[in-house]
């Protein structure tokens, strides 16, 4: 697998300088992303796309290469397997649809894959795919043109069924500033599949959590077996549950409907893996990973009114966390700090219209070093939100610094929800480098999501 992440090498075969050619876009990528190997162009006809020569075949390259990334009509695919074979080359990408997910025709040419590369040895992703997205070293092998400048590095890979599912987990990512490092999409996962996937991301020392989207599993218990075995936590957003999606996906990546989805979902709980019902869980998980463990039920809720503090506890109880009286010697020593009189030092804490910062993170901080309290829950309103009131943008963005200091000295999480005018919310992610919640619902569930992941991962068995 390390070749197919980190190849010195790579050949892209399929470019020309034509306007709707997609295989130009992997160039193109490999270049803007500054993948620091030799890339070379292959394509039907000689030219130059990019300022790089376009060479007619891959046994015509002047060196051999570590890895091939194709995306020529899907009646090709096995000729140029075989000639990349040939040639030395180990790994593959293939991006063509056309097979399986298409016609019957198709299965044939998957078999012709099967042979080749058995022949040669040959290990690829795909086919009907968009490929690799390795943030670490730029092999970026999409067939959309994408942005550096939108693309964030972090601790999250993506393994996933769909092209599009792949792409818009990386987006999301980025836009959450939690950032992702790999990103890989399967298609019909005719050679290399999830199985193979989790157990290099289970050892990659740029991964700190792995997200998995799936349209069936046809090696389960190896696949239950490698999330058990996995030190990292696996987050699965498991898809074609029902019979009208089952018939979209047979067409979409060859997917064949799994078993009952009751024993899909206990199978995955026993393997400690956190399953979820949609992408935006997925960026609740990410967040919640990348922050310090929840080790305990007793949480404090910091509330900006009375109202929320209602929410808040009701939303703490549903998920199983208590909300413990406040020692009374803390609230004395708070209130004894606080200026204002009329916070309210219970559990949730309702600071009511006092926008102090100082006061706010001295609580925070007071608060969450009591040996009892597992973690916290602030909200923090801005100025930017619909009614107005709240931290100004400069002290919100100082307060969120003083929150994560906090949060990162003391060991506990602290997961801050944000009440920001949608203008505002990406500057605050990107000052603050450190997750931030949209609602105090998101933040509250991140911590359920990763106390949940670690208890179950320390109670299933060896």
């Amino acid at each position: 697998m390390q070749q197919l992440f980190y190849p010195k090498k790579v050949a892209v075969i399929g470019v020309s300088p034509s306007r709707e050619n997609l295989a130009k876009n992997i160039l193109r990528n490999l270049l803007r992303f500054g993948f620091p190997g030799r890339v070379y162009a292959v394509g039907a006809a000689e030219g130059e796309v990019y300022d790089q020569r376009v060479y007619t075949s891959v046994l015509d390259l002047p060196e051999d290469v570590d890895m091939a990334a194709i995306l020529i009509p899907a009646r090709f695919v096995p000729r140029v397997l075989d000639e990349c074979g040939r040639k030395g080359v180990r790994r593959a990408v293939i991006s063509s649809g056309g097979f399986a997910e298409y016609s019957q025709g198709g299965r044939g040419l998957e078999q012709e894959l099967r042979e080749t590369a058995a022949r040669h040895g040959i290990r690829f992703i795909g086919p009907n795919c968009i490929g690799v997205t390795n943030l670490d070293n730029g092999l970026v092998t999409p067939f959309s043109p994408m942005d550096p400048a939108r693309a964030l590095k972090g601790p999250n890979s993506v393994i996933a069924q769909s092209g599009g599912v792949a792409m818009r987990c990386g987006a999301l990512f980025s836009e959450a500033g939690v950032g992702f490092n790999k990103v890989i999409s399967i298609g019909n996962k005719l050679n290399v599949d999830e199985v193979d996937l989790l157990r290099f991301l289970a050892q990659d020392p740029s991964t700190g959590a792995i997200f998995m989207y799936l349209e069936d599993i046809r090696r389960g218990r190896e696949l239950l077996e490698a999330a058990r075995r996995c030190p990292k936590p696996i987050v699965a957003l498991k898809a074609n549950t029902s019979p009208a999606a089952t018939e979209i996906a047979r067409s979409h990546t060859a997917a064949l409907a799994a078993a009952d989805d009751r024993v899909v979902d206990g199978a995955l709980r026993q393997a400690g893996v956190v399953r979820v019902r949609n992408l935006e869980s997925f960026v609740t998980c990410a967040k919640a990973f990348s922050l310090p463990r929840c080790k305990g039920d007793n949480i404090v809720v910091v509330s900006p009114s009375g109202g929320f503090a209602v929410i808040s506890a009701d939303l703490a109880g549903g998920l199983g966390f208590t909300l413990p009286k406040l020692p009374g010697h803390v609230v004395e020593q708070l209130e004894a700090k606080s200026r204002a009189r009329v916070i309210r030092f219970t559990n949730p804490v309702d600071f009511g219209d006092i926008y102090d910062r100082t006061a706010t993170a001295y609580v925070v901080a007071e608060l969450l070093k009591l040996p009892q309290i597992a973690g916290m829950a602030v909200t923090v309103p801005t100025g930017g939100g619909a009614g107005g009131m709240g931290f100004t943008g400069l002290d919100a963005e100082k307060l969120l610094l003083d929150i994560k200091e906090t949060c990162h000295r003391v060991g506990k999480p602290v997961a801050a929800a944000v009440f920001a005018g949608e203008d505002q919310l990406p500057g605050m992610i990107k000052q603050a480098q450190f997750p931030l919640f949209r609602t105090i619902e998101e933040a509250i569930q991140a911590l359920a999501v990763q106390r949940e992941y670690w208890r179950n991962k320390e109670a299933a068995p060896a």
